[in-house]
């Protein structure tokens, strides 16, 4: 699924797997990392 995205993002606490198979990790849920994300692509 993250493959046909266009834009793949993992979060840094993901499987090893997951990570792999994204475009970009960011960081952990705890962290904020959606919040990082969006505001890099989204703005």
């Amino acid at each position: 699924m993250l493959r046909f995205a266009g834009l793949g993002v993992a979060m840094d606490n993901a499987p090893d797997e997951v990570k792999l198979a994204a475009d970009i990790v960011t960081l952990s849920n705890d962290e904020d990392g959606l919040k990082v994300v969006l505001e890099k692509y989204c703005y």
